[in-house]
């Protein structure tokens, strides 16, 4: 079962994995802790990113670490939220590293195509600058075969992760990989579009 956690911005409880949990660092300086391994009491705090960005602009953000605090106040770095974002794209390709490395990735119109009619394929990824004619057709086959489909990274990413040029479709293979990609791309979808991945 999912553990609910208070925002303490919002005063909602929240499923932890929708949730970032911050804590001051030994140079006063606001980290996100985003492995959840940090020492300190910190704040958790709804992981989308509008809202913390006017958050930091009204001064709620600050007022949060400093109501119970006497010394300086903490110190938040111009890129912030911008490493945030960074963070959870490196989690997201990690993992589709992982899951190639794994064996549980496949690449490739024909291959993942394959993967999707006979019903092997755990989850499509299908790059969000792919040619509009070879994306739609995906898109079907994946609907038809009830398959989850992730649309918004853009080639230059999958391509990355996977160790290739150009790839535009991939198929995770394993459901224990997809499980742990999807919960990382809804948490990346979350801060920055806020609502998860379709």
């Amino acid at each position: 079962m999912t553990e609910n956690l208070q925002c303490a911005l919002t005063g909602k409880l929240l499923p932890r994995e929708e949730t970032i949990r911050f804590v001051i660092g030994p140079d006063n300086a606001v980290i996100a802790d985003l492995s959840e391994e940090l020492p300190g009491e910190g704040i958790r705090l709804l992981g989308y990113r509008g809202t913390l960005e006017e958050s930091l602009r009204d001064g709620t953000f600050i007022r949060l670490f400093v109501k119970d605090r006497l010394d300086d106040e903490p110190v938040i770095s111009a890129s912030f939220l911008d490493k945030i974002e960074s963070q959870l794209m490196d989690k997201v390709l990690g993992l589709i590293g992982l899951a190639r490395r794994a064996g549980a990735v496949l690449n490739g119109f024909a291959k993942v195509e394959s993967s999707l009619k006979s019903g092997k394929c755990e989850l499509l990824l299908t790059a969000s600058d792919g040619a509009e004619d070879g994306r739609m057709k995906m898109t079907r086959l994946a609907e038809a075969v009830q398959c989850q489909q992730v649309t918004f990274l853009p080639s230059a990413r999958l391509s990355m992760a996977l160790g290739q040029t150009n790839v535009i479709h991939a198929g995770i293979i394993g459901s224990g990989w997809a499980e742990r990609l999807n919960a990382s791309i809804d948490r990346l979808s979350l801060y920055v579009n806020g609502h998860e991945a379709a």
